[in-house]
């Protein structure tokens, strides 16, 4: 199955592969025996670097099995790997990859140049093809949620995930169980997921506590319950911004990565971070203000002296596209 990559990195490194055969014009003779291209060779791989650079990538496929069916060379199969890998289609890749280490080989570039460009290319496959994760439940009616993302129902089907550690999360019921395993670029690995010796989660009861008896608020306690409401306000501002802003992008984003739609996925990839950063600056500034406001409220409640004069406390807030915070004054 094809699925879609996106390569980061400097422009030229996209263009690589393609100016492979275009470099390789005939050299001094060497010890090693080297196969050149010719004039027809280099005229097709000059009209798959113009593919490459409009990433027409089925295309530029084309062009280098034309190139290899004339005389196959190690710079050609290099560069049809590297078409295949932005292609998607990872495992074509890993052959073409495997053909170039074998081929004959071009003077110019030479062995060791392709032999680098080949490495990376190979790294670069490996950190974004994605594997397989095959769950099996045992029990009917099991819901199944891959690092917190909303869950669906196990079918056993094949989830394809990007390489790295990743939490499998199964629910029936208030039955819930979790795995944690580790994803290799284009490996498969198969996980059971059985909840009938899992324990039963009892909701308990809300702790229900009685406030105590109400005092005559001094000029701290007014201000910090001012101060307390004003972090109340930033965090339920973080909750509906997290509902209507950040969950929408988030839910695009996950479908982005189940449907391996890398170009999706890193378009809305600044999106997601900015949002997740702007909700967390809300909460960590709500918390410190409420904070501040209740340290003013227990300071006033410990007593102080009975004349204050200049007592009072300003407080102001501010929230950016990608952070929030808060300014505090206070004296008695």
């Amino acid at each position: 199955m094809a699925h879609p990559t996106h390569l980061k990195g400097p422009a030229s490194l996209l263009i690589a592969a393609a100016a492979l055969l275009l470099m390789a014009q005939p050299a001094a003779a060497q010890d090693e025996v080297f196969l050149e291209p010719t004039e027809e060779q280099i005229a097709l791989s000059r009209q798959a670097l113009e593919a490459f650079k409009d990433k027409d990538w089925d295309r530029a496929i084309e062009i280098y099995q034309q190139v290899i069916d004339l005389a196959p060379l190690n710079s050609a199969y290099a560069s049809l790997g590297y078409a295949y890998f932005k292609a998607g289609q990872c495992e074509l890749a890993i052959e073409a990859f495997d053909q170039a280490e074998l081929a004959p080989k071009v003077s110019n570039p030479p062995p060791e140049k392709v032999a680098e460009l080949l490495a990376g290319y190979r790294t670069r496959l490996y950190e974004t093809c994605p594997g397989t994760v095959i769950v099996q439940c045992e029990q009917e009616g099991v819901q199944i949620s891959v690092d917190g993302l909303p869950p669906n129902p196990c079918t056993g089907n094949a989830l394809f995930l990007l390489p790295g550690d990743h939490t499998i999360t199964g629910t029936l019921g208030q039955q819930r169980t979790t795995q944690d395993v580790t994803v290799l670029s284009m490996s498969t690995i198969t996980i059971t997921v059985d909840l009938e010796t899992e324990d039963v989660v009892t909701p308990q009861p809300p702790v229900v506590t009685t406030p105590p008896p109400e005092t005559p608020a001094g000029p701290l306690t007014t201000a910090g319950w001012l101060t307390t409401a004003a972090g109340g306000a930033l965090m339920a501002t973080a909750l509906v911004v997290d509902l209507t802003v950040l969950t929408p992008t988030f839910e695009d984003f996950r479908q982005a990565s189940a449907q391996n739609d890398l170009e999706r996925y890193d378009s809305l990839k600044p999106s997601v971070e900015s949002q997740q950063t702007l909700v967390q600056g809300l909460l960590i500034s709500g918390a410190a203000v409420t904070a501040t406001g209740l340290t003013l409220v227990i300071l006033d409640a410990l007593g102080g002296p009975d004349e204050a004069p200049q007592q009072g406390a300003d407080v102001s807030t501010w929230v950016g596209a990608q952070s929030a915070g808060v300014q505090f004054t206070t004296s008695w």
